[in-house]
C-alpha cells in the first residue's frame, strides 16, 4: 500500500508539471490497480505483458500527449520487482538474460568508436538498454511456468482486442477512427494503380503490426490444442481466427510468411498430440481467413512475386515496394562489401543510402532508408562481428527454449510443454518476418529472446510442480 501511494504521489506530481491535471481525477482507480499489481505477481505479469504489446506507452505518447506513462510503469515495475524479492521469491531467473544483453548492448555501444555520428550510436544504445531493463523486471516476476502461461495468455488477450479493433474499423468505420491511437490506419499502394487502407494497430507500419499479430497466433492455436477444457479451447480457436483475419486485413507478404513459418514450427512440435479434431478445426480457421481475405489481396501477393522474378533476371520490378526493398536490400549489401568486418556502426546505414543509391544507380527514395532486413542490417551495421554476436544471442535463446522442452517432456509436464513450445514457434515466426523488416520495435524481440533464455531456470525450480486450472500438471 506504501509503494502504491508512493507511485500516485509521483504520479500526481508529473501529470501536474506536463500540464495533464485533468488525469488526476483517475488517479483512484489507478491506485486500486496499483496495489493490486504490486501485490500480485500474476497480476502484475497479465497487466505489464499487454502493456508493452500494445505499445501503450507510446500511443499515449503520440495521441494523448501523455508522455509520462512509460516512465511510471518502469518505476511500477521496479516496485513490484522489489517487494516480491524483499517477500522471498527468487528472481535468478533473469541472471543469464541480464548477462547476456549487458555483452550485448556492450557489443552495440562499441560500434560508435568509428560510426559516423557517434552521438546517435550512443544514443540508440540507451533505449536499447531501457528496453532491455523493462522487459528484464517484467521477466523477474515469471517465478514459476504457471506465470509464464498467463504472459502467453495475456499476448493472445492483447493481440485478440487489437484484431477486433481493426476487424472492427474494416468493417463498420471505414478506417476513420483509430480508437485512442490503439487502431492507426493509412492509404498505401496495393497493386497496380490500386491503392487502399492498410491497418497498423498501435504502431506506425502495417508490416510491424502484422509481425506482432505473427507472434500472437501460434500462442492463440496453441491454446485451441490443448486447452484444459472445452471453453478454453474455443476462446483459443475464436482468438485464432480474429488474429488471423487481421493479419490478413494489413496485406503483409511478409507477414503471411511469418505466419506460415510459425504454424509450420507449432505441427512439428504438437506432432504427437494433432488429432483428426484438429485438422478439421484448422481446415475452418483455413476456411474463415480465405472467405475474410481482403479484395486486390491475391493480385498483391501475385505482384509481388512478378517483380521478385523481374530483378533476380536482371530487370527492374513493377511493383514499386518489391523494387524499392530490392534498392535498400542491395544498399546494405554494398555497404557491408565496403565495410565487411566492423560495419557502420549501429543504426548508421540510413545516413548512406543515398550516397550509396546515386553511386550504384539504385531506385531514389528521395529520403535515408532502413534496410528493410533484421539480416543485412545487422551485417552492414556491424559487420561480420556483429552477425557473430547476433547469431550467438539467436543462439542462446533457440537452444534454451530446446533445453526446457526436452525437460518439461521427461517430466511429463504437458501443459508447460504446449506453452514453452508455441513460444518457440512464435519466436520462429519473429526471425522470418525479420527477413523482410528492420528492428522498428526492439521491444518484441527482447521480449522473446530474454524469456526465452529465462524459461530454463523457471521451468527446473523445484516449487513449480503446480496444477494448471486443476487438471494438467505444469
Amino acid at each position: 500500500m506504501a509503494a502504491s501511494v508512493l507511485l500516485c504521489g509521483i504520479a500526481v506530481f508529473a501529470l501536474s508539471m506536463a500540464g495533464l491535471s485533468k488525469y488526476i481525477l483517475l488517479l483512484p482507480i489507478a491506485l486500486c490497480v496499483a496495489f493490486a499489481i504490486v501485490r500480485s505477481a500474476g497480476f502484475a505479469v497479465i497487466a505489464f505483458t499487454i502493456i508493452i504489446y500494445m505499445n501503450s506507452s507510446a500511443v499515449l505518447a503520440d495521441s494523448h500527449g501523455i508522455r509520462v506513462f512509460g516512465d511510471l510503469v518502469a518505476l511500477m515495475m521496479a516496485v513490484t520487482m522489489g517487494y516480491h524479492w524483499l517477500s522471498g521469491k527468487k528472481i535468478d531467473q533473469v541472471v543469464i538474460p541480464a548477462v547476456v544483453c549487458a555483452v550485448y548492448l556492450a557489443t552495440l555501444a562499441a560500434t560508435a568508436l568509428y560510426a559516423r555520428s557517434p552521438d546517435a550510436v550512443v544514443a540508440r544504445v540507451v533505449d536499447s538498454a531501457k528496453i532491455c531493463v523493462v522487459t528484464l523486471l517484467l521477466v523477474s516476476l515469471i517465478s514459476s511456468m504457471r506465470q509464464f502461461h498467463k504472459m502467453c495468455v495475456a499476448i493472445v488477450l492483447a493481440a485478440t482486442f487489437l484484431s477486433l479493433l481493426t476487424i472492427t474499423q474494416y468493417l463498420y468505420t471505414g478506417y476513420s477512427k483509430d480508437f485512442g491511437g490503439f487502431a492507426l490506419a493509412s492509404i498505401q499502394h496495393m497493386s497496380g494503380q490500386v491503392d487502399g487502407w492498410r491497418p497498423s494497430g498501435p504502431l506506425t507500419d502495417a508490416n510491424f503490426y502484422a509481425q506482432i499479430l505473427v507472434i500472437a497466433l501460434p500462442l492463440a492455436l496453441q491454446i485451441m490444442v490443448s486447452g484444459a477444457n472445452r471453453y478454453y479451447a474455443l476462446s483459443g480457436m475464436v482468438a485464432s481466427v480474429l488474429i488471423l483475419i487481421a493479419l490478413l486485413l494489413t496485406f503483409s507478404r511478409g507477414g503471411l510468411l511469418g505466419a506460415a513459418v510459425s504454424l509450420l514450427v507449432l505441427v512439428i512440435i504438437n506432432r504427437r498430440r494433432i488429432t483428426k479434431k484438429h485438422m478439421m478445426i484448422a481446415v475452418l480457421v483455413g476456411g474463415v481467413g480465405l472467405v475474410a481475405l481482403p479484395s486486390h489481396y491475391m493480385d498483391r501477393f501475385n505482384a509481388g512475386l512478378n517483380s521478385l522474378e523481374q530483378i533476380t533476371s536482371g530487370g527492374f520490378g513493377r511493383d514499386p515496394a518489391v523494387a524499392g526493398r530490392a534498392s535498400e536490400l542491395l544498399a546494405a549489401l554494398y555497404v557491408a562489401e565496403r565495410h565487411p568486418l566492423l560495419g557502420v556502426g549501429y543504426g548508421e546505414f540510413m545516413s548512406y543510402y543515398q550516397e550509396i543509391s546515386i553511386a550504384r544507380g539504385l531506385m531514389a527514395r528521395g529520403a535515408d532508408r532502413q534496410t528493410h532486413s533484421l539480416y543485412l542490417e545487422v551485417l552492414s551495421e556491424r559487420g561480420v562481428v556483429g552477425v557473430l554476436f547476433f547469431s550467438v544471442l539467436i543462439t542462446i535463446a533457440v537452444t534454451s527454449i530446446l533445453k526446457t522442452l526436452s525437460y518439461l517432456h521427461k517430466q511429463r509436464r504437458i501443459a508447460a510443454e504446449n506453452a514453452v513450445g508455441a513460444w518457440g514457434a512464435a519466436l520462429a515466426g519473429y526471425m522470418a518476418t525479420s527477413i523482410f523488416l528492420h528492428e522498428g520495435y526492439a521491444q518484441y524481440s527482447w521480449l522473446l529472446m530474454i524469456t526465452a533464455m529465462a524459461l530454463p531456470t523457471v521451468a527446473m525450480n523445484s516449487n513449480f510442480g503446480r496444477k494448471l486450472r486443476g487438471r494438467v500438471r505444469v
